[in-house]
């Protein structure tokens, strides 16, 4: 059963003789990624409270429960693991929870697709941030084009986005409009010099790695300043705070480009 979702791997996810009922408020997504017994078109509020009514009741799974509780608990382990981690190039995980100790507790955050976005929604602890998210799968060049809009709206709060190195280069000009419009917004890149969830996504399907790893050296940190914008790049996890604080009290745009670690799989 999948509700009010249009995630792209179903197919995966499924044995052949599965059968699938898909809930969605959006037609358009039913039967879109894969050939559906049961499509619905409904809320998930309206739908989930009658087929509760139409369920039997049949007891706690402790079982269940306990392995749900165990796999959130190793899961944990990984991730503060993964957020301690000061090997270089730096570890996304470790640029994650220095992001969480110096942007302001009701900071906007924006992000990109890609490896990026796994990364930030699996590893921040959100407290009152607002996260703003694309919502259609690979939507690249999200990330700034939300944080320009979102600064706009509440210009008196402080607006980050989140950004992978493709992301990024989806919509450099965009910086330019920050720039011009003097909105402080504030960038991030997750720089692993290539694509890695496109790289992940070749190696679990059995296939070898692709054009997926630049052969240039791409300074985004450079691109900044040419537009008159703050830039930093940093490679030493014992920089990360400090760079972070730099750019965040930068007085206008500012974009801090960080060499992170290609190879780290999303932890979930």
């Amino acid at each position: 059963m999948f509700l009010g979702t249009d995630y792209p791997y179903m197919h995966e996810v499924l044995s052949p003789d599965s059968r699938v009922i898909q809930i969605d408020s959006d037609s358009r997504n039913l039967g879109k990624r894969i050939a559906v017994d049961v499509p619905l078109l409904s809320s998930m509020d309206e739908a989930l409270t009658k087929l509760v009514n139409l369920v039997d009741a049949k007891g706690r799974r402790a079982d269940y429960l306990d392995f749900a509780r165990d796999y959130m608990a190793e899961m944990f382990d990984a991730l503060a693991k993964k957020r301690m981690d000061n090997s270089t190039p730096i570890n996304p995980y470790r640029l994650v929870s220095a992001i969480e100790s110096t942007i302001d507790d009701d900071a906007i955050i924006t992000t990109d697709a890609g490896a990026v976005e796994l990364y930030f929604s699996s590893g921040f602890k959100f407290t009152n941030h607002k996260f703003v998210v694309h919502g259609r799968y690979a939507s690249l060049g999200f990330g700034i084009p939300a944080a320009i809009s979102a600064q706009l709206v509440y210009p008196n709060r402080q607006t980050v986005a989140v950004e992978g190195g493709l992301g990024f280069m989806t919509c450099l000009a965009e910086l330019m409009t920050a720039m011009e419009n003097s909105l402080p917004i504030k960038v991030i890149v997750f720089n692993n010099r290539g694509q890695a969830a496109i790289k992940f996504e070749q190696l679990a399907q059995g296939l070898e790695e692709f054009a997926t790893q630049f052969s240039n050296d791409f300074n985004f940190a450079k691109f900044a300043e040419a537009c008159g914008a703050y830039g930093r790049r940093v490679e030493d996890p014992a920089e990360l705070n400090s760079s972070l604080e730099d750019i965040l009290s930068a007085r206008g745009p500012a974009v801090l480009d960080v060499i992170t670690f290609s190879e780290q799989l999303p932890i979930f």
